[in-house]
């Protein structure tokens, strides 16, 4: 008898297509599943019959796409002096000139940026633009290779001019990255490499600063530009270190930005008979901070030295005075003795200061140690129960971690302190005092001084992230910094500071200096960019000339793209709204609308809301309190206009905490469609059995609220 015929089934289709995939997945085992959708995509939209199938070609023709500019190659060299007897070295770098006048000419998000900022603060030679270089080492591959040939030194540079664009990783532009092992024969290794950089905007044949680049826009338009260096933002002190020559953290002068420091261990302060030196990390009356005529001092005696002590003479020179000698390094190259000020453009890293193994990971064990004898139970227990009851905005990834498992305790104990991401502790800080203040403060025996020093760290935190806003100034920040100081040496920490807790005396001075207190959170994405081209490269003797290709490359196409620094209010990727949320609104209006809508929208200030957020929105909850809190139900645009709408269910206020910014409100059901603009931000909050929500009021907006 023969078989039945069987009835074609709806999924059939769908199953072809998904074995269709798997044999293209198959073909493509590099790519990931999201950049081969967006090939496919556009192979479907756009005729790809004359684009080049060997990689031979394609490199040719990425190659050629980076244009000779007035100023030359946008890929460049320069040569390097090498260790004798080894022969110099040519480092292969982008030229930041050419990759200006490239950018601008090429329209879209750079040249509309510049423009707009151009016009807001104009460069000229009395007032130029303010250059910030950074210099970190990146370590695509596999990190635990004994010889790691894919680890690279990049340079990226920007303008302190771009103000909020610079947490934009499309702002920084690329310079190097030149392969680690490449510079072990090099003199002076990455601080000649440095000074080389400095010189492709500083050179002979075109100088930024003296008579500046004219830049030409798409449509014709032309501006002259100017810029001078201002600072070397480094993540830490060993990139000082490597940059500038000095003995960094651990030599006998840890501080190259102070005269009279010195490191305990060595036992210099108990021979000095003038009393002059210290061995204080943070009292800054105790400190003699160094110009940039102290430090050229310095090296000029240093050099004077080097030709008439004897080696272990200089050797020990070298050690008192806090810098080796480089022939070919940055301080030592006279040709940049006016364009290089060591002192007034040094500046550290506020993330890397107190989240990266900095003081915020310290303070946190310190305190957990000093109060596991009188908190019952299990100190750190006690605290992973607290933060179980928050909830972050969904932008802040925190959810399913737990910190406080027995496993992490043992390696807290083990490392002698907390250990977590740089962005978790961020966002972690904030709970951590108020677990500090309104929990373990009121148990009796709690050492006091240790709660003050972890809500003081968190006010020294919250100043930093407001330095930006134009907030804070640098006499608020210097009393906040003290305060946590003092606070630390109040509960009996100071014998275990880390030179990190030093560079939070400098941060005040940055501050005054350039207004601002830029941190490197964004160029750790930054060097995703570098890692994702330099995996594959098989090819490590051109290395560097591959990746620098492909990222200039792939940075030319990404600040072209309009929307590239597009900070407006506004739906993140609308879709047409559902008829519930299409009858809310339209009844609200009074109108039949088609209607939009999505799970996120960039709020005014810039930063992203995400549906079932908790906000704060500009309308007064009393006439002491200028907002309220609720929760995001959903947000909408009227299509066609620049209507943009978030509907809100208000809470309740029951009280306010301003000394710990803080307000307490009682949950409810109470929704009403607002403006978009009136949302302020989204928060940190608690939520107690009672239906009481407490909410972390950011600093930007606790001038909104009065006891």
């Amino acid at each position: 008898m023969p078989a039945p015929k069987r009835t074609p089934h709806f999924s059939d289709g769908y199953r072809d297509k998904a074995r269709k995939v798997t044999s293209v997945r198959r073909q493509f085992p590099h790519v990931t599943a999201t950049a081969l959708a967006a090939i496919m995509k556009y192979a479907k939209q756009n005729d790809i019959s004359d684009i080049p199938d060997d990689r031979f070609t394609m490199q040719r023709l990425r190659d050629a796409s980076l244009e000779n500019t007035p100023y030359g190659e946008v890929l460049t060299t320069v040569t390097l002096f090498s260790i004798p007897p080894k022969p110099d070295k040519t480092l292969v770098a982008i030229n930041p000139l050419a990759y200006m006048s490239a950018a601008f000419k090429g329209g879209g998000g750079w040249f509309n940026l510049m423009k707009q900022k151009l016009s807001q603060t104009p460069s000229s030679p009395e007032t130029p633009w303010q250059v910030i270089l950074y210099a970190d080492e990146v370590v695509p591959g596999n990190q635990l290779a004994i010889a790691n040939a894919r680890k690279v030194w990049a340079v990226y540079f920007s303008f302190l001019e771009l103000d909020e664009h610079l947490s934009n990783e499309k702002a920084w532009s690329p310079v190097t990255a030149e392969p680690s092992l490449g510079l072990k024969d090099v003199s002076a290794g990455m601080s000649q490499v440095m000074a080389a950089v400095v010189k492709l905007f500083f050179g002979t044949s075109f100088n930024l600063q003296t008579g500046g680049i004219e830049l030409v826009g798409p449509d014709g338009s032309r501006v002259r530009f100017w810029a001078k260096l201002a600072m070397f933002l480094q993540d830490g002190g060993g990139a000082h270190k490597i940059i500038f020559s000095c003995k960094g953290d651990a030599g006998t002068k840890l501080c190259m930005l102070c005269k009279n420091l010195v490191s305990g261990s060595s036992g210099v302060k108990d021979a000095d008979a003038s009393g002059t030196l210290t061995c204080s990390l943070c009292v800054e009356d105790e400190l003699i901070f160094a110009t940039d005529d102290d430090i050229r001092d310095t090296i000029q005696r240093l050099v004077a030295h080097k030709a008439v002590d004897s080696p272990q003479v200089f050797t020990k020179r070298q050690q008192a005075l806090g810098f080796t000698y480089q022939e070919h390094g940055l301080l030592f190259d006279d040709a940049l003795k006016d364009i290089v000020f060591p002192a007034s453009q040094y500046a550290h890293d506020p993330m890397h200061c107190i989240f990266a193994g900095g003081v915020f990971n310290h303070v946190t064990f310190w305190f957990m140690a000093a109060v596991k004898s009188v908190i019952p139970g299990n100190a750190w227990r006690a605290f992973g129960t607290y933060l179980k009851t928050w909830h972050w905005p969904a932008s802040i990834n925190m959810r399913g971690t737990e910190y406080c498992t027995d496993e992490r305790i043992k390696s807290y104990v083990k490392a002698r302190v907390f250990k977590c991401s740089a962005s978790e502790g961020l966002s972690l800080l904030p709970v951590f005092a108020c677990w500090a203040m309104n929990v373990a403060r009121r148990i009796p025996g709690v050492c006091i001084a240790a709660c003050d020093a972890v809500a003081a760290l968190c006010d020294v935190v919250e100043a930093i992230m407001a330095a930006p806003l134009g907030l804070v100034t640098s006499h608020h920040l210097r009393g906040c910094i003290n305060a946590c100081l003092q606070a630390c040496v109040a509960a009996g920490w100071q014998p275990d500071f880390i030179p990190k807790f030093h560079w939070l005396v400098h941060f005040p001075h940055t501050l005054e200096r350039f207004g601002k207190l830029p941190t490197c959170w964004v160029h750790e994405r930054k060097h995703k960019h570098v890692k994702a081209f330099s995996a594959d490269i098989k090819n490590t003797i051109s290395y560097s000339r591959s990746v620098l290709s492909e990222v200039v490359s792939q940075q030319l196409f990404d600040v072209a793209q309009s929307d590239a620094f597009d900070l407006s209010m506004g739906l993140i990727h609308p879709v047409c709204a559902p008829h519930t949320v299409s009858a809310v609104v339209s009844s609200a209006l009074q109108l039949s609308v088609n209607v939009l809508t999505s799970r996120a929208a960039r709020l005014l200030p810039g930063p992203l809301c995400h549906k079932k957020d908790t906000v704060l929105v500009n309308q007064p909850a009393t006439d002491k309190v200028g907002f309220t809190a609720g929760q995001v139900w959903f947000f909408a645009k009227v299509e066609g206009t620049d209507e943009h709408l978030a509907l809100i269910s208000f809470w309740e206020l029951q009280s306010v905490d301003c000394a710990q910014g803080l307000s307490v409100w009682q949950m409810a059901d109470n929704p009403a469609l607002v403006d978009l603009r009136t949302v302020l931000t989204s928060v940190m909050w608690s939520e107690s059995p009672r239906a009481i929500a407490r909410v972390v009021v950011p600093f930007q907006f606790r001038g909104m609220m009065a006891e």
